[in-house]
């Protein structure tokens, strides 16, 4: 998608570590990997168990606007 590209073009620094997350994990592997191949990232780093198993259920809290 376009945006995506957009964001190739916002992260100026793509040795920093960017940290992608879904609401399972089940969609962030296959992004980072684009994220690397195609826009450059150094370092993509994935929440594992995304935000409900690897967050929420570990007791962390989130917050809503």
């Amino acid at each position: 998608p376009n945006f995506m590209f957009k964001l190739g073009h916002l992260v100026t620094d793509k040795e920093k570590p960017f940290i992608i997350y879904c609401a399972h994990a089940n969609r962030t592997k296959e992004l980072g990997k684009w994220l690397s191949k195609t826009l450059g990232f150094k370092h993509v780093l994935e929440l594992k168990g995304g935000i409900e198993y690897g967050w929420i259920d570990k007791g962390f809290k989130t917050l809503k606007d």
